[in-house]
């Protein structure tokens, strides 16, 4: 009796709901869903991890939901987000004819929480939809919030990202912000109800201090201040 105890609490405390379920499938990909691991001893609900196996490499914890990976025709290329567990974005973009991969960090710039938005009937520019399109062989990855986009600018040659946009807007749809963090710095504008130019304030890396323009109703300058000093 107590040796069936035993077998019994020892199949309590490690039964789980662990495995996968196939959730999605295509020319390019097998979706996967592994389901936690729930234990006597852990009960809170985990997240679950997407698997997506692309002409036979498997990815882990990959982000978004159906398909999981952005059409880029233009590239010939499919695209998607995997993280790890600090959860640092990592871009893949694999090229459906020759099967080549290129992989690269995104850093700053948070990406692919919403790949899949059509799925849930929204359309693309919409609030939590995410895309990408292709200008001069650059990747241009754009993910729309309530009140904001962020565009980043990909070189995949250089495996490296060139620019990164964001735009912040008012209730009502007017552009109230707008930041450039490229290669040599960065930019913020502030704009009035009307969507005019108001102030436009420049850091230049590597380099104390800021330059910094402040615009008339006519978009003249009226002030500019270099590292907090008064020019004009």
């Amino acid at each position: 009796m107590i040796g069936l105890s035993v077998v019994c609490f020892a199949l309590i405390t490690n039964c789980t709901a662990h495995g996968r379920t196939e959730v999605y499938r295509d020319k390019y990909v097998i979706a996967e869903i592994e389901s936690p691991t729930i234990t006597f001893w852990n009960v809170h609900q985990a997240d679950e991890i997407t698997h997506l196996k692309v002409f036979g490499k498997t990815y882990k914890r990959v982000r978004g939901s159906k398909p999981f990976y952005i059409d880029v025709p233009k590239l010939a290329s499919i695209a998607f987000v995997t993280e790890d567990r600090q959860e640092h974005d990592t871009l893949h973009v694999v090229n459906v004819q020759s099967k080549k991969e290129t992989v690269l960090a995104l850093g700053e710039f948070s990406f692919g929480d919403h790949i899949g938005y059509e799925q849930f009937g929204r359309k693309r520019g919409e609030p939590f939809t995410e895309f990408a399109d292709v200008s001069d062989d650059k990747l241009l990855l754009t993910k729309c919030g309530r009140r904001g986009k962020a565009t980043a600018t990909v070189n995949l040659a250089s495996k490296s990202i060139e620019r990164i946009e964001s735009e912040m807007y008012d209730a009502d749809g007017h552009i109230k912000q707008r930041f450039v963090h490229g290669k040599s710095g960065l930019l913020k504008e502030v704009f009035d109800a009307n969507g005019r130019l108001r102030e436009r304030m420049r850091w230049i890396d590597g380099k104390p201090g800021a330059t910094n323009e402040v615009f008339d109703a006519q978009g003249r300058v009226i002030e500019r201040w270099v590292d907090g000093n008064r020019i004009q």
